[in-house]
């Protein structure tokens, strides 16, 4: 309990000197307290009008407390260094007569509440030290001044007493012997700490040093480092700068390739159309002055152009073919399928051959020449020739046109599709037509079919009549042409008696027997050709 009460307000700091100085001044204050509080009691018993005096120079023990506890601790050391003094001297004068010998008790009280500015605060506080050193100079030089004048005096035979002078002095005694005890240790305290700080400082100060080299080490390698940093950061800068042009640049060629593939030209299969909207495309992204379409025939070898634009305006190609047997270097780079990149291409092996006919003609620098293929077959070149200047085509570049051959090849995918759907709808009408007219067919067999049933039927019928009466006509006329051959037939044998005298007669009468015979085959005939017209015109209808 007492050691808490010494420590108040020593929550406030972390110094330990300052600790020190406030569980110090919490002792004094709590020592004050109990002296005054003695001097208080006396007073009260001798001096009923006094005892205020030392009633308050012990509140300001307290208060000494009470400011440490609330954590003003300069404050409460400062009330602990003049309170004390002024009201002991105060105290002093009220109770001593004119002409007497001061009390001893309270001169060594007010030499023990003298020192305690030496003890409360530090050597660095000086001006604290000399103002309450001062005060208590100026008590005690004006102390015989004060006791003649202020209040008349009254002796006290009480402070005049052995027991209570003897306790009175041991108690100054005490007090001023350990204050100047505790300001001695707190001087070797002090003066250690000061060792100790001068000998941590050089410490430090070596390690300073050391550490200064280090420092200027440091130094060194860090400005070789920024001077690093410095280049690698342009390097970045450089290198980031390149990849935010080569993104812009693809996202350009992306969007060109998505606007391409969804072209109705290219979607409808209509060539000539999407070949224009390629060029033109190709042109438009500032890969090269100008842009053409060629068409490779192996068989042949040559190339033929499909599509080419110089300027803002689309040309559509005459029929221009190159015959590739006189540019051999070319002919060969295109066949190995790979990309032809001749930045320079009045140098380039495979492009040197076209200096006179292309090249110088037209002031052309540069050339970028991608293969397309379709179903995996070389079929045609896309020739980027760039003028007035060398230009270099990036990777995206090539990667751009090679897409493009690509589009190309769709579009002549969706070529061959649209052909073959019309060929395919052709087809389909032709057989829709030769179906209708195979129904018309069907029908008017069918009607053919009954017509030749009713007639095959009726021609049966008639047939039948016809046999019938053909029939009955053969047995007519086998009757009536038995008639006559039989008077011939009996006729004949007459003829044959050389004394027959009815000779003229018989060959009168044999005469007319032949003419009915002849009569009779001449209808007979007649009824076989009327039948055989009949015939005709019923095979006819």
């Amino acid at each position: 309990m007492k050691h808490g009460l010494f420590d108040l307000g020593t929550a406030f700091t972390s110094d330990i000197e300052e600790k020190h100085s406030v569980r110090l001044a919490n002792q004094l204050g709590f020592f004050t307290l109990m002296l005054m509080g003695i001097y208080a009691v006396f007073s009260l018993g001798y001096y009923p009008g006094l005892g205020f005096l030392p009633g308050l120079v012990a509140l300001a023990g307290a208060a000494t407390l009470l400011l440490n506890m609330l954590g003003h601790t300069t404050a409460s050391r400062l009330v602990l260094s003049l309170a004390p003094m002024l009201g002991v001297s105060l105290y002093h004068a009220a109770i001593v007569n004119p002409g007497e010998p001061p009390l001893t008790s309270l001169h060594l009280s007010l030499l023990c509440f003298s020192l305690y500015p030496w003890v409360l605060f530090d050597l660095r506080q000086a001006w604290v030290i000399l103002l309450c050193t001062s005060v208590g100079v100026v008590l005690g030089t004006a102390q015989p001044e004060l006791d003649s004048r202020l209040l008349g005096g009254v002796e006290s035979t009480t402070f005049r007493q052995g027991s209570i002078f003897w306790i009175t002095y041991a108690l100054g005694t005490a007090v001023a012997v350990a204050s100047l005890l505790s300001l001695l240790q707190k001087n070797e305290r002090v003066r250690r700490e000061n060792t100790r700080l001068i000998h941590d400082l050089r410490s430090r100060n070596q390690q300073l040093e050391e550490l200064n080299r280090e420092f200027e080490n440091q130094s060194e390698r860090l400005m070789h480092f920024s001077e690093e940093t410095l280049r690698h950061t342009a390097e970045l800068d450089e290198q980031r700068a390149l990849l935010e042009d080569k993104n812009k640049r693809m996202t350009l060629y992306s969007r060109y390739l998505l606007d391409l593939s969804r072209d109705s030209g290219v979607q409808s299969g209509n060539l000539n159309e999407a070949l224009s909207t390629i060029v033109r495309v190709l042109h438009k992204s500032n890969i090269a002055s100008r842009v053409s379409i060629w068409w490779y025939e192996e068989r042949y070898a040559s190339l033929k152009c499909l599509a080419a634009i110089n300027s803002d305006e689309y040309l559509h190609p005459e029929p221009v073919s190159i015959d590739l047997n006189q540019f051999p270097n070319y002919h060969q780079a295109i066949r190995s399928e790979e990309p032809i990149v001749a930045t320079e291409a009045l140098a380039h092996p495979a492009t040197i051959d076209f200096a006179e006919l292309l090249l110088i003609p037209h002031n052309i620098h540069s050339m970028l020449d991608i293969p397309f293929f379709i179903e995996g077959k070389l079929r045609g070149v896309v020739c980027c020739e760039h003028q007035g200047e060398q230009k270099t085509w990036t990777p995206e570049d090539q990667f751009f046109v090679k897409a493009v051959g690509d589009v190309i090849a769709l579009a002549f995918g969706n070529t061959e599709t649209r052909r073959q759907h019309q060929d395919i709808s052709t087809l389909n009408e032709e057989i829709t037509a030769q179906n209708e007219e195979l129904m018309a067919q069907r029908e008017e067999i069918i009607a053919i079919n009954e017509s030749l049933e009713k007639q095959v039927q009726e021609r049966t019928e008639a047939l039948a009549k016809q046999n019938a009466q053909l029939e009955e006509y053969a047995f007519i006329n086998s009757h009536l042409l038995r008639k006559p051959i039989t008077n011939i037939q009996s006729l004949l044998p007459l003829l044959e008696y050389p004394n027959n005298l009815n000779r003229g007669q018989l060959i009168h009468l044999l005469k007319i027997s032949v003419e009915e015979l002849d009569h009779m085959v001449h209808n007979i005939n007649l009824t076989i050709q009327a039948n055989k017209e009949m015939k005709a015109e019923k095979e006819k209808k």
